[in-house]
């Protein structure tokens, strides 16, 4: 395990998390999620849908998805994540948030 920030090709155990916010930037309850999805757009712009999980409980509004395969970080370049779900009473995909892979060394 590195202490860097950095999110490298191949990955293992690399963590994607998300803050979900509704409009006034608070965290919004996904503890009640009925669909807890994140959108990851790759460097190459191919598309993947995982399923997340709350990261606590869930009123913070943070989840994640966590890479269990050095395979599915295959591409240096560019990338996105964005939460797709479902809680009463809103559906939706949160806002892209652009992140970097950086080639394995």
């Amino acid at each position: 395990m590195s202490c860097s920030n950095k999110i490298r090709v191949g990955g293992i155990g690399t963590v994607l998390e998300i803050i979900c916010l509704d409009e006034a930037c608070k965290p919004l309850d996904v503890s009640g999620a009925t669909k807890l999805d994140m959108i990851v757009i790759k460097g190459d712009g191919s598309r993947v849908v995982v399923a997340a999980v709350v990261s606590t409980d869930g009123t913070d509004g943070a989840i994640r998805y966590v890479t269990e395969d050095a395979a599915f970080i295959s591409v240096k370049g560019q990338w996105q994540r964005s939460a797709d779900i479902a809680i009463p009473g809103w559906a939706g995909q949160t806002d892209p948030i652009d992140f970097m892979v950086y080639p394995a060394l």
